[in-house]
């Protein structure tokens, strides 16, 4: 009988001390996490960033050449003053002209901290995160 109480309460210390790991590992992940809101803030970062590319895209296809700059864009009418513009900062995209076509070379850039990670848009139209460093 004593040896049954002491198996039961080692199984016991030795799930609560399970259960304290578990709780205490979740709860630490869901503090550095990233928030929804940071989460819908990095999908419209890209939406626009992606929006600027097909952009870029349909300017070169009419005009023969890469528009100069993003503002460009805005001038002729392809999208509003909202798109050059992260949701979060309120910062401009950087635009690199000549990364067109590179799938290894970043075209339109935001230097926001979207929870850990910057949004970028490859030469190709292909949209990635970077994490902050």
């Amino acid at each position: 009988m004593a040896v049954d109480r002491v198996r039961v309460a080692v199984w016991s210390v030795a799930g609560i001390v399970v259960l304290y790991f578990i709780a205490g590992s979740s709860c630490w992940c869901y503090v550095f996490s990233p928030t929804p809101r940071d989460f819908a803030e990095r999908i419209v970062c890209g939406s626009n960033q992606k929006g600027i590319h097909a952009a870029v895209v349909e300017y070169r296809d009419e005009h023969g050449e890469l528009p100069g700059s993003a503002e460009v864009l805005v001038e002729e009418g392809y999208f509003g003053e909202d798109v050059l513009v992260c949701p979060t900062s309120g910062q401009g995209y950087e635009y690199e002209r000549d990364s067109f076509g590179e799938s290894d070379e970043v075209l339109i850039f935001c230097d926001t901290d979207h929870g850990g990670e910057k949004v970028q848009t490859m030469g190709d139209g292909e949209v990635v995160m970077e994490a902050v460093e």
